[in-house]
C-alpha cells in the first residue's frame, strides 16, 4: 500500500510551507524555496514502505533546498539515499562539489552530510531511502554462520550490489572493510569472554583457519590473539 501526498489547492503561503513539510516528511528534513511564483508551483509524492526501506516517487516544479547541520541533528538515524532522475534537470551539491543530473542518471547521497539541490524544470525522480541501521543490523546478525557477502546484503535489502557499494563509498568506507572490522571485533570479544580455541572462533566467524584470523587480528589491533588473551587474563 502506498501513501500519496499533494499540495493544497489554494493559499500561496500554504502551498510553499506544505511543499517544505511534504519533502521533509518523505525525504528527510530540508529547508526549501520556490523558483516560480507560489501559485504556479505544484508537486506530488507517493511513498511505499518495504520493511525499513522507503521507496519514494516525486514530481515537482522548479525549486531548491538546503540540508544543513540543524536538519541533520533533527534526523532520527542516518540514511543513504539512491536517487534516479526519471525526467528533468537537477543539480545536487555537497560542499564545493556539484553534479548536474538528467533523465536516467543515478546519484547516491549520505544523510549525515550537508547538501543542496536545485530543480531547474519540471522533474520526476525516484528515491530509495535506506537506514544504515538496517544494514548494520543485518551484518551483526549474520557474523556467525551463513554467507555474509556484498551479494547477500544486497539481496536481503532488495537492492543492487551497486547500490550498497555506492552508499558506503559515499561515506569513505567499503562493505568488505566493515564486515572485516565487525568480525575482528567479535573475535576480540570471544577471546576475552570465552575459552574457545582460536581455530573454533576463526571457523565461526568466516576466517579460513586460525592462522588467517591471527594475522588479521594482529594487523588490526597490533597484538596477536594469544597475547591479547593472556593480557586479558
Amino acid at each position: 500500500m502506498s501513501e500519496i501526498f499533494r499540495l493544497p489547492a489554494t493559499g500561496e503561503a500554504d502551498r510553499r510551507d506544505a511543499w517544505q513539510g511534504m519533502l521533509s516528511k518523505t525525504h528527510l528534513p530540508w529547508t526549501t524555496q520556490l523558483s516560480v511564483p507560489e501559485q504556479e508551483f505544484d508537486a506530488a509524492v507517493q511513498r511505499w514502505w518495504i520493511d525499513d526501506l522507503a521507496l519514494v516517487d516525486c514530481v515537482c516544479g522548479p525549486t531548491s533546498g538546503t540540508r544543513q547541520r540543524r536538519h541533520i541533528a533533527d534526523t532520527d538515524g542516518e540514511f543513504f539515499v539512491v536517487m534516479m532522475n526519471r525526467g528533468g534537470r537537477e543539480t545536487i551539491s555537497y560542499g564545493d562539489d556539484s553534479v548536474r543530473i538528467g533523465s536516467g542518471d543515478v546519484v547516491f547521497w549520505d544523510s549525515s552530510l550537508p547538501a543542496r539541490f536545485a530543480v531547474h524544470e519540471w522533474l520526476s525522480k525516484r528515491s530509495l531511502i535506506v537506514p544504515f541501521s538496517a544494514i548494520d543490523k543485518y551484518i551483526e546478525q549474520n557474523l556467525l554462520g551463513g554467507e555474509l557477502s556484498l551479494d547477500a546484503i544486497a539481496e536481503a535489502h532488495a537492492v543492487s550490489v551497486r547500490t550498497v557499494n555506492g552508499a558506503y563509498s559515499a561515506t569513505g568506507q567499503t562493505v568488505g572493510g566493515i564486515i572485516r572490522s565487525r568480525r575482528l571485533a567479535r573475535a576480540r570479544q570471544e577471546l576475552a569472554e570465552t575459552d574457545q580455541s582460536l581455530a573454533r572462533i576463526a571457523g565461526r566467524l568466516g576466517f579460513s583457519d586460525a592462522s588467517h584470523l591471527s594475522r588479521a587480528f594482529k594487523a588490526f589491533y597490533g597484538l596477536a590473539p594469544s597475547d591479547f588473551r593472556e593480557r586479558g587474563a
